[in-house]
């Protein structure tokens, strides 16, 4: 795989947002919609 290259698997479940960053289900990042609305616009913040 190239460098910083990793798969990434987004799923919603009623109100939460699922990442997962392998597509391994081995380390898997669960965030409510209210974390995932704050984290979209720290991101948006940082990348302009």
């Amino acid at each position: 795989m190239p460098r910083g290259f990793a798969n990434l698997v987004l799923e919603k479940q009623s109100d939460e947002i699922i990442l997962d960053p392998h597509v391994t289900g081995e380390c898997v990042i669960i965030l409510n919609e209210a974390a995932a609305t704050a984290l979209f616009d720290v991101l948006g913040e940082w990348l302009g």
